[in-house]
């Protein structure tokens, strides 16, 4: 129910998630329309977590999901011209421990740093 209704919405606008809270590492599984593209925390602490949501017809443009953190991935998908990297982020909060909050942006920069530079412009 939820979920059916909350991917339409995504889909109209084709967005990521952010903050999803599920668990469970790094998961990808299909609903009779879309494929979840999850990322979050292994234990069972619903924190953080990202996802991308892609419709079953747009399945097979996904070419690759890397779940970097549990509040950090990345897919590559291909779009008519090129191989599109699009990253999904959940940025630590203000409160967090600067620590968490440093390795979070060293692995955002080492993700940014891994794209081709002509896809950076």
């Amino acid at each position: 129910g939820r979920l059916k209704s909350f991917t339409q919405q995504l889909l109209t606008y084709r967005e990521a998630i952010q903050g999803t809270r599920w668990t469970g590492g790094e998961e990808i599984w299909d609903t009779k329309s879309n494929t979840v593209f999850s990322s979050g925390k292994i234990r069972s602490s619903k924190e953080d977590g990202v996802a991308f949501i892609a419709d079953a017809s747009e399945r097979a443009n996904v070419l690759k999901f890397s779940p970097v953190t549990c509040s950090l991935a990345l897919a590559t998908c291909k779009t008519k011209f090129r191989n599109v990297p699009i990253v999904n982020a959940y940025a630590p909060r203000e409160d967090t421990e600067e620590q968490t909050k440093e390795q979070f942006y060293y692995k955002l920069e080492q993700i940014y740093d891994s794209v081709p530079a002509k896809i950076q412009r």
